[in-house]
């Protein structure tokens, strides 16, 4: 009865959060949340990324990404709360505002926690040739009561992820499993191959 109860107490106060265009501070501003597993998910994710590119990580949380690109990469962390030197912060949840160039924008277990996600990959396609980015689809967890409660405020199925891209000027150069996650590298379509 418990579970329940803080299962329905999750859900309330997400769909709250979402209703009201907030991003959840109170359960990422520190690092509890960010998960040592996830940083399986991080590797993989870094296999996508060609070796000297410039890369930019929204939802840089422990910075793991780093260690995992090649040395003469140029990194920037980004977040919505500050996780050390060097990271920019933004909230996707709020107005975007302009991005440095990088060649890459990398998304690892983030882009669950969007309000509205076509609106961030938009405003990506005025900055970023290319998109790596991680997302547990609805085919892989359906109940809408779960991924509220998990803090997600969105529930696409594959082929409308992919369609957000599509729509936007990218196309899927590569996807693979991750546990039930899908990752992805979005490619925009006037761009080199390889890159």
């Amino acid at each position: 009865m418990l579970k329940e109860i803080k299962i329905l107490f999750s859900l309330a106060r997400i769909t709250l959060l979402k209703w009201r265009h907030h991003s959840d501070y109170r359960s990422w501003a520190g690092h509890s949340m960010l998960s040592p597993d996830w940083e399986a998910r991080t590797k993989s994710l870094a296999t996508f990324i060609p070796q000297g590119r410039s890369v930019i990580e929204f939802g840089a949380g422990r910075r793991t990404l780093k260690k995992y690109l090649d040395p003469h990469a140029q990194y920037t962390p980004c977040d919505f709360v500050d996780r050390g030197e060097g990271t920019l912060i933004v909230d996707l949840n709020k107005p975007l505002p302009v991005f440095p160039k990088h060649d890459i924008a990398v998304f690892g277990g983030v882009l669950e926690y969007v309000i509205d996600v076509p609106e961030l990959v938009s405003h990506l396609a005025k900055y970023f040739d290319v998109v790596i980015a991680s997302y547990v689809p609805n085919e892989a967890v359906p109940r809408k009561i779960i991924r509220r409660s998990w803090g997600w405020v969105n529930d696409y199925n594959q082929a409308q992820f992919e369609k957000i891209f599509l729509q936007n000027g990218y196309i899927c150069d590569l996807k693979e499993n991750w546990e039930e996650q899908k990752i992805y590298k979005f490619v925009r379509k006037n761009t080199q191959p390889g890159t």
